[in-house]
Parts: C-alpha cells; sequence; structure tokens
C-alpha cells in the first residue's frame, strides 16, 4: 500500500452505517479516509494490511457506537498505540450518534481527548474532529454552532390528557379495535434555535400507517399530529440552515386518567367522515 491517509476509522461493524456517513461527511471536508469496506482488497490478508497502515496513517479514529468496542478494534489498538507513543499518532475516541449516556471507554484510550457526536453529526463536532485529525483549528465561528447549542432541543408532546377539567376524545378506526388518543409531537428549544432548523423528520412506530413524516411548519414549532392507542418511541433527525444535523429520541407514554363516566368523549363517527389517523 503506497498511498497515505488523513484518517483510519477503527470501529465495530455493527456500527457500519453511521461509520460510513461519517466517513463522507469527513470527504467533503478533504480529509483522506481508510475504511475497511472502502480500501482492503478481496482476497488479501487484513493482518498484512493494518501492517502497512501503520507506517501510512496520520491519525486514527476509534469509534464507539451503542454496541460498545469490537473485537477487532482491540487488534488494531495494539497496534497504533506503540506508534502513538513513539511517534506522536493521535487517537481520537469518536462517540457516535447511538452511543449510550453512560459509554464505557475502554482503559487504554480514556486519556485521548475524545469528540462527543452522540446529538449527531453536526458541524461543530465533524470540526472537532478536522482538527484533531489535521492539527489544523477551525476558525472560532466553525467551532460555535449557528444554532448555538444543539443539544439544547428536545422533542415535546402535548395532548388532551395532560389539560384539567377537559374531555378527553379519542377515536376507534375499526370495529373492535383500540381506543386512540391524540398525541401532538413537536420541538422545544428557545426562539433562535428554532429559526434556525429547516425541517424535522419523524420516525413514528413501525404500525402507523405513515412511520417516516416530515414538517417543515415553524409556526408550530415543527408539530405533527397522530392518534395512538400505545406508547412508543420517538425519533427526530433535526435539521438546521448550515447543514447540520441533529437526532432526538423521546419516549411517549400515555398516563390515561381514570374514567368518571362524563371525562371521555367518542368522536370516532367525526373520524370516520373525515378519514384520519
Amino acid at each position: 500500500m503506497s498511498k497515505a491517509f488523513d484518517v483510519f476509522l477503527s470501529h465495530n461493524s455493527a456500527d457500519k452505517p453511521a461509520v460510513r456517513d461519517l466517513g463522507n461527511l469527513l470527504k467533503t471536508r478533504q480529509i483522506s479516509v481508510w475504511l475497511d469496506e472502502w480500501e482492503l482488497q478481496p482476497g488479501r490478508r487484513w493482518q498484512d494490511e493494518l501492517e502497512a497502515l501503520v507506517e501510512k496513517v496520520r491519525s486514527v479514529a476509534v469509534l464507539i457506537g451503542n454496541r460498545g468496542f469490537g473485537p477487532w478494534q482491540d487488534v488494531e489498538m495494539q497496534a497504533f498505540l506503540s506508534e502513538s507513543v513513539s511517534k506522536g499518532l493521535p487517537i481520537i475516541p469518536v462517540l457516535l450518534p447511538e452511543a449510550p449516556i453512560d459509554v464505557h471507554m475502554p482503559y487504554f484510550i480514556r486519556a485521548f481527548t475524545w469528540v462527543d457526536c452522540r446529538d449527531g453529526f453536526s458541524d461543530t463536532m465533524i470540526d472537532r474532529l478536522v482538527w484533531g485529525i489535521t492539527g489544523r483549528k477551525p476558525r472560532t465561528s466553525k467551532l460555535t454552532s449557528s444554532v448555538g447549542s444543539p443539544t439544547k432541543i428536545s422533542i415535546e408532546v402535548t395532548s388532551e390528557l395532560n389539560k384539567r377539567g377537559r374531555r378527553i376524545p379519542f377515536r376507534v378506526f375499526r370495529e373492535g379495535g383500540f381506543e386512540h388518543y391524540q398525541m401532538r409531537i413537536s420541538l422545544a428549544a428557545v426562539d433562535h434555535v428554532l429559526n434556525a432548523v429547516t425541517d424535522v423528520e419523524y420516525h413514528l412506530h413501525r404500525t402507523f400507517k405513515q412511520p417516516r413524516r416530515v414538517s417543515t411548519d415553524r409556526e408550530t414549532n415543527f408539530a405533527i399530529d397522530i392518534w395512538t392507542y400505545a406508547g412508543f418511541e420517538v425519533n427526530a433527525v433535526i435539521r438546521f440552515a448550515d447543514g447540520s444535523t441533529v437526532k432526538k429520541t423521546h419516549s411517549l407514554e400515555l398516563d390515561l386518567p381514570d374514567d368518571n363516566g362524563s371525562n371521555y368523549v367518542d368522536e370516532s363517527r367525526l373520524a370516520k367522515r373525515k378519514k384520519g389517523g
């Protein structure tokens, strides 16, 4: 192998989709990336390629997702750690978007400064990673996101269930079916952050007829309205005008008050006329 690479992506194969996304983002910053499925020639021994990489790669990004550290990452790290000690090879731990809050960091990389992408591959975090790879610090304006702090944005769920003294509407969409309750899912953040959002892609439970829904409505804080009979996990991809994205998750729960005989109202007939749901 004669070609030199700016960064080697060490990863658990279970995190491959996120790893590809990160690799492609780095390519847009003119970073040459070594990723096994892109550069490893079929029929070559992986061990031989690894030995050659130790001499050719300029940095190593150790990617950690929701499946933890992969078995091959241990082998890779043993090869690169000695290079880090002897030649100052940068080793950059990166927490992927699906990494847990209480992530377990292997002992031998805890000493290295890490990049936290658990809120998504934002421009700010990619800039920090590029800084670690190249040694060139981006301008301050690039390190400070144009939307302020995207980590301060969250998913908000409201419904008639939360309002005291109001009759709670429900609908039944087929004979013998479950009672569905209306929920509004939107974003919660300060105005200057919401003003920088272009659209939100919500991913609902697969049992919905349209599990993927997109909102561009700033006036409603990018809200969508749904009818559901049970709680589920809502996932959202929030896109900003500067090209960055943030991923958020919210556990939607139904906390139904006791039925006192008058606090629920059946809107099923109206639902049939409007063909809602």
